[in-house]
């Protein structure tokens, strides 16, 4: 006498195995992919990453100001010196008249 199951869908963020339907499966995501729906893993969009509090979304980290770029893995990048962040670039100082340029404070002026 065989045993007789009862049929369930698996819970939220969960998938069922292709190769033993009695269990339920939540894929292992990169770090710039997220849980969606279902349990798979999709792509985060460009300028993020995974939450780490909350893998069903992704984030940008925030950065610096003035300091460092955003990166296409949503990570903050320190610019080198003598340029100044502009979003997800980092742009050489260009100081007009009466400005000098710092190492990471941009342009200054003369005093």
């Amino acid at each position: 006498m065989g045993i007789t199951g009862v049929c369930s869908t698996c819970e939220d963020l969960y998938h069922q195995d292709p190769s033993d339907n009695t269990k339920c499966l939540q894929d292992t995501c990169a770090a710039t992919s997220f849980i969606a729906e279902g349990g798979f893993c999709q792509q985060c969009p460009d300028y993020t990453h995974r939450d780490a509090e909350d893998i069903t979304r992704c984030l940008a980290d925030e950065c610096v100001a003035r300091t460092e770029k955003l990166m296409l893995d949503g990570t903050c990048e320190l610019c080198p010196e003598y340029t100044t962040a502009d979003g997800t670039l980092c742009e050489e100082n260009a100081c007009g008249f009466l400005f000098y340029s710092t190492a990471r404070e941009g342009c200054l002026p003369c005093e």
